[in-house]
């Protein structure tokens, strides 16, 4: 495991998740195209997410979407330099 990590806050309308981060971490995987993959970790039960296939159905290019196993499902969204902004 390992790889570079972060925090990113939630940046929707919910007063009640302001204070809630999400810790995101790059690794390498050989199975992504470029050779990395981006874990993101539930914020409601700290577990891995992995990610949605794109749907196009309103999602931004800076949009990707979430999912653990116990079905949350949450946004990320990054820059158009590829910094997260935050989630919602």
């Amino acid at each position: 495991m390992g790889g570079l990590s972060s925090s990113i806050r939630y940046i929707g309308l919910a007063n009640k998740l302001m204070d809630i981060t999400v810790a995101v971490r790059v690794e390498r995987n050989e199975r992504a195209k470029a050779g990395i993959a981006t874990v993101v970790s539930c914020p409601y039960d700290g577990k891995d997410m992995k990610a949605v296939p794109k749907s196009g159905y309103g999602k931004g290019k800076n949009e990707r979407t979430y999912r653990c196993g116990r079905e949350h499902r949450i946004i990320v969204l990054s820059s158009t330099n590829g910094d997260w902004r935050g989630w919602m």
